[in-house]
């Protein structure tokens, strides 16, 4: 005589079936595209605000400009004085809201170079060169003079050159430069004595030389 299968040993393999049915009906989704989609979107829109205050300092004719994003959960370091910050051209401080703005969105590496990447494009025009943070120096490429017979002719090609190179060493690269580093302030106690305390934050550096 054969017995009818346990209630459980029924339901497991009903919801078994159900649950494989589902899965196969299921578009796949890659994680990984999902991260870098969402930081890109994100980073967008941070730059977007970013600009209006990059293009005030332009028009004020301001070759360098500073900037320190502060995530939404290190608000303190915005108690007390900037420890470090040269008073006479204050940076624009930005205070960071929200669940997304947090130190463990900024602090990622990629995050970072994504808003690199974007505030690039974003001051370069398409004749205009750009470079990433370390700016270094255009390498002037050495020219050889073809050999003429007179005296003169050797000294206005040689002349020609220089000023030719000259242009070039005066149009130096914009440099867009962005670190993820440590943030000092320092505000003094109801006891009237002097505490330091540490944040982390963005620092951004655009340079028109």
């Amino acid at each position: 005589m054969s017995f009818p299968p346990a209630y459980d040993t029924v339901v497991s393999n009903s919801w078994r079936e159900v649950k494989t049915d589902k899965t196969e009906n299921q578009p796949r989704w890659n994680i990984r595209e999902v991260v870098a989609a969402s930081q890109t979107q994100h980073v967008a829109s941070i730059v977007e605000q970013l600009l209006p205050e990059i293009k005030c300092r332009a028009q004020q004719g301001y070759s360098r400009t500073e900037l320190i994003l502060i995530p939404s959960d290190q608000d303190n370091a915005r108690q007390g004085q900037l420890v470090g910050i040269e008073q006479d051209s204050p940076p624009l401080i930005v205070q960071f809201e929200g669940g997304h703005n947090t130190t463990a969105f900024w602090s990622q590496a990629v995050v970072v170079a994504e808003l690199q990447r974007q505030l690039i494009a974003a001051v370069s025009t398409e004749d205009e060169v750009v470079e990433p943070a370390q700016s270094a120096e255009p390498e002037v490429q050495q020219l050889k003079l073809n050999r003429a017979s007179s005296w003169l002719s050797r000294r206005t090609q040689k002349q020609t050159v220089t000023q030719s190179v000259v242009r070039q060493a005066k149009r130096l690269p914009i440099s867009v430069s962005i670190v993820w580093d440590d943030l000092h302030s320092r505000s003094e106690s109801e006891y009237g004595l002097f505490e330091t305390k540490r944040a982390k934050a963005v620092f951004i550096i655009i340079d028109v030389p």
